[in-house]
């Protein structure tokens, strides 16, 4: 079984997309904490 680079390259932009987004939803969070308790 071969196996072709693109599955592979969409595989990887899901993972890069996926940490990407917690990281803001992360930063944004630690904001709103930081914004309401000053």
């Amino acid at each position: 079984m071969r196996f072709r680079p693109l599955p592979d390259l969409m595989f990887m932009l899901v993972m890069v997309v996926m940490v990407v987004q917690m990281g803001v939803l992360h930063r944004s969070m630690v904001m709103l904490e930081r914004h309401r308790n000053p």
